[in-house]
């Protein structure tokens, strides 16, 4: 790259001096600009047209044909410009993250128009290479067992869980090929905010991250549909706890408000009626994937708009005939790619044609949002303020070094978290506030800080140092505790394995068996239980990742039920017994099914599962728990409460434990592989101690935190990718390059205007 001549150090000390004054002068004007309300206007050609959707319409809105956008024409010439070293390295800060030089060069010496077209062109014929950690796939969830984690006092590894992902996802945003389609995903991870830490559902965030990352890149009314099935949602947005007779009305608002429509679209009875509309859809509290259940509906059609429907899927093509669809959403990408300053009415007219006229594609969304002429203008240039993962990745990426500590990326990570950007955890399900927002209080100060600790001591000589060591520097106590962890899971899962491969005929295998609740008052209280879970299940080649049991006994119920059994539709996975076995029962007050019927006598059995393959099964389910009264010392809730253990020890006595007769060979009804202690090895020689959560999961994180090897391919130090410092600056600041004096890298990455794009 030839470097750019640079002007003297007088007039140099002159402009930096300018450039600050002008940089603040930015911020305060970004920060004045994002208070003002902008209006809902659209043009048509080039003329503003009076507002007409600004307010609530409660007959439906205006249709597109009343509302036209088809005639707001671009400004294309800009297009045909041939790109300079400053343009392309303006270019891919913008749509990606950093400006390595592997791909700037890309960009020079073409037209900012094939530029737009490569970018596009890989971001539409993108696969995802996302890896996900070993226990999203190969791990049963713990959630549906929490109660008993907290009471007998034992960890399944759950910050791990975040931890995993976090990895996997630093990992991409370092090496990615194709970083705008990260940027997108990032876009849509705050657009639909769910906080990982607010629950305990691993699993649910796992999906909700796949589902993201699946639509990034595809249709926006898809990826709105998609909501609906979006287990994380779901959890943080309580759409799980409702129904049609109870609805809670947290998802269908924000919905309407932060997903799709925007503040002012909609009124209260569009929010009531969704919400019955959408409250069908949970989880399955045992696998936590997304779950429908025809107890929690309506079974009748509904109404938004003056226009009826008959389900979410129904609902978003609803809305998305309508004149405003999507100019919430549009407004958003240009906050996103062009500037925090109110756009320009006919920009949004241009963006909102094109993203109906394309069907709303997010990939041309993005296309036309790149193409605007303010995009390219200069009044956009440091107008965008980079968000804590784009200065520390964004940095990384452009000096092809990943800071002092060149041996573990997750830094990067946690410095951002340190600057208020913790991505899995938004402050609210707004997501974060972004824009000047980042550089509020003494944060400016704070980034440039952690930059010269990590950055700071750059030069091209540190990068050939640095990534000489560190394939030498990994610590290998550490990675011996790994592999021995490794191998550890590899033995459990394999004797696991052999455990259930050995099970006889009308045998019950269960992997553990664990006690949600057991009332305290247990002789006193009127409604007295046990909630067992039962934790990997087989029977007769019937497989179940869980099953939640409630053994119970109502005091003075005048014998309508006795000792009973009670199981919740959405609590077992798959659910405990056949279909048809919930024909007969009733719905609880969370509008879930619930069977519940006295056994093996009583006074109600009306509701008992008939079929034989169900009645074995319950069975075995209350023969396997004097497992549980024969180790009590591994439940402490049982072992303190002598009451509870008399009446189950008599509650099993009634089925009896006769042991299985197979060709003269006697066997065990019910048998467990592994037992929770709490904690240190099993008091018990012929169980294994259990591993639960992230316990069973080959994740290595010593492995895991190392620089990937694809991070090589943006190093500087090669001398086929040979740069000069001056000529480094360029990428770092190009909109102040030709404008600054002589200064060195450091005094670069320190500079206020490196905190923009």
């Amino acid at each position: 790259m030839t470097p750019i001549k640079l002007p003297n150090n007088i007039f140099g000390m002159l402009s930096f001096t300018i450039i600050r004054i002008a940089f603040y002068f930015v911020i305060l004007f970004g920060v004045i600009s994002c208070q003002q309300q902008t209006s809902n206007v659209v043009a048509t050609g080039n003329t503003a047209k009076k507002p007409v959707l600004n307010s609530y319409n409660s007959s439906g809105a205006v249709s597109a044909n009343n509302y036209e956008y088809s005639n707001a024409q671009p400004d294309v010439a800009d297009l045909n410009q041939i790109m300079t070293v400053e343009d392309a390295a303006r270019f891919e800060r913008r749509i990606g993250i950093g400006a390595p030089m592997k791909r700037v060069n890309r960009y020079i010496g073409k037209t900012r128009r094939d530029a737009i077209n490569l970018v596009v062109s890989e971001l539409e014929s993108y696969q995802d290479e996302f890896v996900w950690p070993d226990w999203v796939n190969n791990v049963t969830p713990t959630s549906f067992f929490e109660r008993a984690k907290k009471r007998n006092r034992f960890y399944c590894g759950e910050s791990m869980f975040e931890d995993s992902l976090r990895m996997e996802l630093s990992k991409r945003l370092l090496t990615s090929q194709i970083p705008q389609f990260e940027r997108l995903f990032l876009f849509w991870l705050d657009h639909f905010s769910v906080e990982f830490k607010a629950y305990s559902q691993s699993h649910a965030f796992a999906e909700h991250m796949r589902l993201i990352r699946k639509n990034s890149n595809q249709n926006f009314p898809d990826l709105l549909r998609n909501v609906f099935n979006d287990p994380g949602v779901i959890v943080y947005l309580n759409n799980d706890s409702s129904s049609a007779k109870k609805p809670n009305e947290n998802l269908a608002r924000e919905f309407l408000e932060l997903f799709s429509l925007g503040e002012g679209k909609y009124n209260e009875k569009d929010i009531k009626t969704l919400a019955k509309a959408i409250a069908p859809y949970g989880i399955n509290f045992v696998s936590e994937k997304p779950n429908w259940f025809s107890s929690k509906a309506s079974g009748r059609d509904f109404e938004a708009f003056g226009q009826s429907y008959k389900n979410p899927n129904e609902f978003v093509d609803l809305i998305s005939k309508r004149a405003d669809f999507g100019e919430m959403l549009t407004r958003k990408f240009y906050r996103e790619f062009v500037s925090i300053k109110p756009p320009k009415t006919n920009d949004i007219a241009i963006l909102m044609s094109k993203f109906r006229a394309s069907n709303f594609s997010i990939s041309k969304l993005f296309e036309a949002t790149i193409s605007l002429k303010s995009f390219w203008s200069e009044e956009s240039r440091l107008n965008l303020v980079k968000s804590p993962i784009e200065l520390f990745y964004g940095t990384a990426r452009t000096l092809g070094y990943a800071g002092r500590d060149m041996d573990n990326h997750i830094w990067m990570s946690a410095f951002a978290t340190e600057l208020g950007q913790d991505l899995f955890n938004p402050p609210n399900v707004a997501g974060f506030p972004g824009g000047t927002a980042w550089l509020a209080g003494q944060m400016m100060e704070k980034r440039i800080e952690l930059i010269n600790r990590m950055f700071g001591d750059f030069s091209l000589k540190s990068v050939v140092l640095v990534a000489a060591k560190k394939t030498t520097n990994m610590d290998a106590v550490e990675s011996r505790g790994q592999q021995s962890r490794i191998r550890e899971i590899e033995s459990y899962r394999s004797e696991r394995s052999q455990f259930f491969k050995n099970l006889k005929k009308d045998q019950l295998g269960v992997e553990t068996i664990l006690l949600n609740d057991v009332t305290r008052d247990f002789e006193k209280n009127r409604w007295r239980k046990i909630e067992a879970v039962f934790y990997n299940v087989q029977l007769n080649g019937r497989k179940w990742d869980g099953l939640t049991i409630r053994f119970g006994n109502d005091k003075n119920d005048k014998g309508k039920y006795g000792d009973h059994l009670r199981v919740e539709q959405g609590k077992s996975n798959p659910e405990a017994f056949s279909k048809s076995a919930f024909n007969k029962s009733f719905t609880n007050d969370k509008g879930l099914r619930t069977l519940k019927f006295s056994y093996p006598s009583g006074g109600d059995q009306r509701r008992m599962p008939r079929s034989s393959d169900d009645k074995l099964l319950i069975e075995r389910l209350l023969q396997a728990m004097l497992i549980v009264l024969d180790h009590d010392r591994a439940y402490s809730q049982l072992s303190v409460n002598s009451a509870a253990q008399k009446w189950l020890g008599q509650f099993i006595k009634k089925v009896g434990w006769k042991k299985l007769n197979i060709n003269g060979e006697l066997y065990l009804p019910a048998k467990m592989f592994a037992i929770a202690t709490g904690g240190g090895g099993t008091p018990y020689p012929k169980m294994r101690n259990f591993l639960c959560g992230f316990n069973q999961a080959k994740h290595n994180f010593t492995e895991a935190r190392q620089i990937p090897k694809e991070f090589d391919s943006f190093s500087l130090s090669g001398a086929d990718t040979a740069i000069e410092d001056q000529n480094l600056i360029g990428l770092l600041l190009p909109d102040l390059y030709s404008r600054l004096g002589p200064i060195s890298v450091k005094q670069a990455l320190m500079h206020e205007g490196y905190q923009l794009r």
